[in-house]
């Protein structure tokens, strides 16, 4: 009779045993794969280690008090899962403080475990190699942005190594894989067929295929002689996973270097200030050509129009020369909120603590962009009766029927094409974002009114001006990294045009002002990072619990706390643990929403922090390096 400890592929609780023993009549190979009971359900799971009773007497007979149960049946007696593939779901586990099997489970194809799909680990990936790798940076240069990997990528496949470069969006896979058609790139996302990937890593894995461009799904592939990973636009939010495991791929991409021993260089308009080290912080760049218009003067001139007289302007400059104009919203809708002029109560959604947004379609409708709860836009306020329901704020929607009003009373805008792309008319189909921007594109003059969705086609666009409606809406909430996001976009819309008019409430807002040398703002960002512990002067881990009760919720908050200050007093950790906070969208889909924040300085080793996070009860959401702490 043998002890068999495997993994199994459920959510256990981080806090309790994540590998788990069984018996079995036989040993069994490393990665294979079984059925055992996890109470009353059958769970597959992999097998990590087999060793027969007489080993094993002595450290159960001092440790263990329960009786160990008997595997249910072997589903595949070969090893499915490579050495590499356990390091790397034991990095996710540790590193994000997620369930062991949850992350094998993450970092395994689709096809995994399927009969029709045979998976052989070779003697190679046996051993695995660790070596630290130098992070190197590369600028984007959004006009042929292909070209700041060309050189990179040819040297490493004349050297016979292969190539992975990491993209955050399926837009900027397309862009790159057009761009590299001549080295027949293979492509990898959660879109690619079960067929189709498991012909990418038969051939990732016997060395057939050398490069690779794909997202984060594709740092899980059986290289055999990576040399490159190159991470595309880094600072792009959607590398971070909203989903458990919650892992940065770009972060994970640095382990995969390491593991393999390969190169790693990232690439951005601006790069994360957690990304900068000594060598990067010495980045400049300005934007020469940006004008910063204060809607505040515009107002006191008697002109109360969303658009500037500066903005009014340039547009038809542009217009009269036969040239094409983005206006850049931050906002999709055509209102922010519907406010009463009488008792100041705006209309909020029944389900999330947030004002709803205005959309005219129809008939003008009421919609959360949390929860997705509509309903019609009301004639009277709920609180007080008054029929004086105002809408405030500026949306895409808004924008567009400014100017159609604006064409009614001026020649030149008669026979402008107009188009809106934001998600409610594409409803996030890329052929139809695709569709739209090509009509823009070969239909001139037009105005492109948009959103945020623009930056998945920054390297497909290039127009002479770009207005920017309220850059204040992108600063207004209280994150440590609103001031470097707002920048960021900024920067990346000055990237991809001539000239930039920005419309601001605040220009003299730090971001917008050292949009003319980003060197100061860098410096003095970093400086107060230090000063109060945020990245990359330390971690942050973010600790959430959700309920629908509000008291249960704030009560369960103020429990988890007391025992992590005490755990943090009794084992003199540096770790700081922040007191209870709703967060700042309080009430979202139902639920009160409170928010527990760690500081961890960087001395501190995984297995510290794990420790304190060990008391973190089941029904807690544990995110490491959150995207905001809010």
């Amino acid at each position: 009779m043998y002890i068999v400890d495997t993994i199994p592929l459920a959510l256990i609780p981080r806090n309790q045993p994540q590998i788990l023993s069984y018996f079995n009549k036989e040993p069994l190979k490393r990665g294979s794969i079984v059925e055992v009971l996890l109470g009353s359900r059958k769970i597959k799971a992999v097998v990590v280690d087999s060793a027969t009773i007489r080993d094993r007497k002595m450290v159960y007979r001092k440790s263990v008090g329960f009786k160990l149960k008997n595997i249910s049946r072997v589903i595949n007696p070969e090893s499915q899962v490579s050495n590499s593939q356990f390091r790397i779901a034991g990095y996710i586990s540790s590193r994000y403080y997620v369930p062991l099997g949850i992350s094998l489970k993450t970092i395994l194809p689709p096809f995994w475990g399927k009969k029709k799909y045979k998976l052989e680990i070779s003697d190679s990936e046996a051993e695995v190699n660790m070596k630290e790798t130098e992070p190197e940076f590369v600028k984007t240069n959004l006009k042929d942005h292909f070209k700041d990997y060309e050189k990179l990528i040819l040297n490493e496949i004349k050297k016979g190594r292969q190539v992975f470069l990491l993209v955050a969006e399926q837009t900027s896979a397309k862009y790159l894989l057009k761009s590299f058609s001549k080295l027949r790139p293979a492509n990898i996302s959660s879109s690619v067929s079960n067929e189709e990937l498991y012909k990418v890593w038969q051939g990732v894995k016997k060395k057939e295929i050398n490069l690779i461009i794909g997202t984060r799904l594709g740092l899980f592939l059986p290289f055999a002689d990576l040399g490159l990973v190159i991470v595309d636009d880094e600072s792009n939010e959607f590398y971070k996973s909203d989903m458990m495991p919650r892992y940065n791929g770009a972060d994970l991409a640095k382990y995969i270097c390491s593991l393999y021993g390969s190169r790693y260089i990232f690439s951005a308009v601006l790069p994360r200030l957690e990304s900068l080290d000594k060598k990067h912080a010495k980045l400049t760049g300005s934007l020469s050509t940006q004008r910063i218009v204060s809607m505040v003067n515009e107002v006191k001139s008697g002109n109360f129009s969303i658009l500037s007289r500066s903005l009014k302007n340039s547009i038809l400059g542009q217009i009269e020369d036969k040239k094409n104009t983005i206006i850049y919203v931050p906002r999709r809708g055509h209102a922010n909120f519907l406010l009463c002029q009488k008792c100041g109560q705006s209309v909020k959604c029944p389900n999330c603590s947030v004002p709803m947004v205005l959309h005219k379609k129809e008939t003008s409708i009421l919609m959360c962009h949390h929860c997705s709860h509509s309903e019609l836009q009301p004639k009277l306020c709920s609180n007080c009766g008054s029929y004086k329901l105002k809408p405030y704020g500026v949306g895409t929607q808004k924008v567009v029927e400014e100017l159609e009003r604006m064409k009614k009373y001026s020649d030149w805008l008669k026979d402008v094409n107009v188009l809106r792309l934001d998600s409610d008319v594409s409803d996030n189909d890329v052929e139809k974002e695709l569709e739209i921007l090509e009509e823009f594109e070969n239909k001139k003059p037009s105005i492109l009114v948009t959103t945020q969705i623009a930056f998945s086609y920054k390297y497909l666009i290039k127009v002479p001006f770009i207005g920017i409606i309220n850059a204040d809406a992108l600063i207004n909430i209280p994150d440590f990294r609103a001031e470097e996001s707002l920048l960021r976009q900024l920067y990346t819309l000055g990237a991809i045009t001539d000239k930039l008019t920005i419309q601001t409430y605040n220009p003299d807002s730090p971001a917008i002002k050292s949009l003319s040398e980003i060197h100061g703002f860098i410096n003095q960002e970093l400086d107060n990072r230090k000063a109060f512990s945020y990245p990359p002067f330390s971690s942050l881990v973010k600790l959430t619990f959700r309920h629908h009760n509000f008291v249960k919720a704030r009560d369960e908050s103020r429990i988890v706390f007391e025992k992590l200050r005490l755990a943090v007093s009794q084992s003199k950790t540096k770790i700081k643990v922040l007191p209870p906070a709703p967060a700042f969208i309080s009430r979202e889909q139902g639920k009160y929403v409170w928010n527990i924040i760690l500081k961890v300085p960087l001395e501190i080793e995984l297995a510290e922090r794990n420790e304190l996070l060990r008391f973190i009860p089941a029904g807690w959401i544990v995110d490491v390096d959150p995207r905001h702490i809010i």
